[in-house]
């Protein structure tokens, strides 16, 4: 009789988000019968502390990975991110124990670029109260005519230029804007070119001649906070912000009296500081916002890519093979 062969164990980690059904079997579709592919939100707590013993694999998405749990994956060789931002995983403590962490670097792009432009025009053509009225009975025709912008000739300045920065700047070419960047990197000039931006600007004048402020950069200790109260004073009145990226770049106290006081326009949110959202935050309750439940990644096409890169990672790892530098977290 063969010797059956043992597979791999992947723990997809999703108990404080679950994913739906329909949704989990069009990521579990992208995956090879060679791996045992295990849904966590189905574990109770004794299943999924006697679970990281076993498990090669975890599929991070919205849940902490904690140094604790990385301690109890004995056999553990890499931590997979569903999607770009790491933050919620102990990247030091798996790296000391030899487990690498990987992110789906660009799938989702396109999705969250499309997003954060739909919340510029969102906030420029007022279009929540535009559509509640109508469906209230209100025929309103020209009453925002002097209130409305649009996004032409607006310039743009981007906190953050990695493939989803990017991916906003080339989509926001076709609308005539002038679009600036802030990172760390200057790209060079034959990229921008090609995007359509004028080029990388330092944080401050970045955001004091911006009239759209959008955050494309990972949460750390550097960006926790990078909109405060002191850069919020700093941007134009007529200014909108933008957050597509980690609710915890921007102090929501500061932000809501900011918006509650006229020192900026308005405000398009994704995301927020502590999340599900608490639905008392003040920020809920202003009429210049427009808020989402963090559901700018969240295409059916994006979710295929993103399983199918996670799967190609996770794959090139069991077999012993280097994975893409660009998917890896350096430690």
């Amino acid at each position: 009789m063969a010797k059956e062969t043992i597979k791999p164990k992947i723990l997809y980690l999703d108990r404080k988000t679950p994913a739906k059904p329909e949704a989990f079997q069009v990521i579990r579709a992208e995956f090879a019968e060679g791996f045992d592919f295990i849904q966590g939100s189905k574990l109770s707590d004794s299943a999924l502390e006697s679970l990281l013993g076993e498990c090669k694999f975890i599929i991070a998405t919205t849940d902490v990975i904690s140094a604790e749990m990385i301690r109890k994956g004995t056999r553990l060789k890499m931590i997979h991110k569903w999607g770009a931002g790491y933050d919620t995983i102990d990247v030091a403590a798996a790296h000391a124990r030899g487990v690498q962490v990987a992110r789906t670097t660009g799938a989702n792009s396109i999705a969250v670029a499309e997003h954060a432009i739909m919340l510029m025009l969102a906030l420029y053509r007022q279009l929540i109260d535009t559509v509640m009225e109508l469906k209230s009975g209100q025929w309103r025709k020209g009453a925002r005519r002097l209130t409305n912008f649009e996004l032409r000739g607006k310039k743009v300045g981007l906190v953050g230029f990695g493939n989803i920065g990017k991916a906003v700047a080339q989509r926001l070419h076709g609308f005539e804007t002038e679009v600036y960047y802030f990172s760390r990197f200057k790209q060079p000039p034959e990229l921008e070119k090609k995007l359509g931006v004028k080029g990388n600007l330092p944080l401050d004048r970045l955001i004091s001649e911006s009239d759209i402020i959008s955050l494309h950069c990972l949460l750390n200790e550097e960006t926790r906070h990078l909109i405060n109260a002191e850069r919020l004073k700093a941007m134009k009145k007529s200014a909108i912000l933008i957050n597509t990226a980690r609710g915890k770049i921007v102090d929501e106290r500061a932000l809501f009296q900011a918006l509650k006081n006229g020192d900026i326009a308005g405000a398009g949110l994704d995301v927020f500081e502590k999340e599900p959202v608490d639905p008392a935050n003040p920020l809920l309750s202003l009429p210049n916002v427009v808020v989402t439940p963090h559901v700018a990644p969240h295409t059916c096409d994006t979710l295929r890519l993103t399983a199918n890169r996670v799967y190609q990672n996770i794959k090139q790892a069991a077999r012993g093979l280097a994975v893409d530098d660009q998917y890896l977290v350096k430690p």
